[in-house]
């Protein structure tokens, strides 16, 4: 089977200009006998939060690419944005066959560090699909950063589509988590991503195709192209046969071991710790180091926006405090509950143990 990854130039919120470079891309795919055909997320529209104007003609977009996979007769993975039943959106990965939709994936992980949290909601379900003699998963972007739903999908899926807008300044967290993907589900990996410039931030594709062994097939390239590799389905049987790899996996106790940080996660949200008065205030200046054995309550005082961070080299956390009080404090990491009176609780993860502390925030 040969495979293709159509590293894109998207032109940003251009969806008739951007059809017209995807169909290129449809027949030069077309002369070199590829059978299925990657495109990057949000293919006709580029990563735009600009969701009214996106989404407008969501259904258009996906018509497009139903043609294209009936006139080319081709398979085609591409992504779009589209309203859901609420205010939000959410992202696709679509694969079109036959001039039809076969599959429909809705991105599980909005990427809030960048905003799509506040437009989009995430999806609830792992989509997979027959494909000629092999089942065939996919899922967007950031997506790639959480292994389990990889695990899962790789059960049935024998190879996955990772469709991406992944900026060059994260580049090598791409490339080395696609290979660790394909090793650890011993799955084929196909991550498409973009080149090109859309809202400001630069992407440098390293679109690639990895086999069952984290061996890449294709070369990196950071311009605009159409990258081919051979798929044998045939290769990851023998891979699992010769490797059981899952047949180790221990599905019941990873449950178990995951509920009972859900229960311990419970109780602190619930009000343990709770009282200030048995937490030691820490006074904290704009730039500091605090161990974590001293950190358990933090007063917060000055400037105008928050932003807490984690250094996950050493035992300590690293914060840097610009906070307006007449506003409503803003964390990027996960605020597991906030009271009326601005107390929040913050869990923080350094080196997989969960720790946490109490965030108080004072009047002016």
């Amino acid at each position: 089977m040969r495979a293709g990854l159509a590293q894109m130039d998207i032109l940003w919120e251009n969806v008739q200009k951007n059809k017209k470079k995807a169909e290129d891309f449809i027949k030069k795919a077309k002369e070199y006998d590829v059978e299925l055909l990657a495109f990057p997320e949000m293919s006709l529209t580029g990563f735009s939060m600009q969701v009214e104007k996106t989404t407008a003609d969501w259904k258009e977009q996906r018509h497009f690419f139903e043609e294209m996979s009936g006139r080319y007769e081709m398979t085609i993975a591409f992504g779009y944005p589209a309203p859901s039943s609420g205010p939000m959106c959410r992202n696709h990965l679509a694969v079109a066959e036959n001039g039809r939709i076969r599959m429909d994936y809705e991105k599980i992980h909005p990427f809030t560090f960048g905003q799509e949290g506040a437009h989009f909601e995430g999806g609830e379900h792992i989509s997979c699909m027959e494909w000629k003699n092999t089942v065939l998963g996919g899922f967007i972007c950031y997506d790639l950063r959480f292994p389990e739903i990889f695990q899962i999908s790789s059960r049935e899926s024998e190879i996955i589509l990772v469709i991406a807008n992944w900026p060059e300044s994260r580049i090598g967290d791409w490339d080395c988590l696609l290979r660790a993907r394909a090793i650890e589900n011993q799955a084929y990996i196909l991550g498409v991503n973009r080149v090109g410039e859309g809202g400001g931030i630069v992407y440098n594709g390293h679109s690639a195709l990895y086999d069952p062994r984290g061996e890449r097939l294709t070369h990196f390239c950071e311009e605009e192209s159409l990258l081919i590799g051979e798929i044998d389905p045939e290769k990851v049987r023998k891979c699992r046969d010769i490797f059981p790899l899952k047949k180790d996996r221990r599905e019941e106790l990873y449950r178990r071991l995951g509920s009972k940080a859900d229960q311990k996660s419970r109780s602190f949200a619930a009000g343990h710790c709770v009282d200030s008065s048995e937490a030691t205030p820490v006074e904290l200046s704009a730039d500091f180091t605090v161990c974590l054995s001293s950190l358990s309550m933090v007063s917060l005082s000055g400037k105008s926006e928050s932003y807490i961070g984690t250094d996950y080299g050493v035992r300590s956390i690293r914060a840097l405090f610009l906070c307006d009080l007449r506003d409503n404090i803003r964390f990027r990491l996960p605020v597991l509950q906030r009271t009326p009176a601005g107390r929040c609780w913050m869990k923080m993860n350094i080196r997989k143990r969960d720790i946490y502390g109490i965030i108080t925030v004072y009047g002016t």
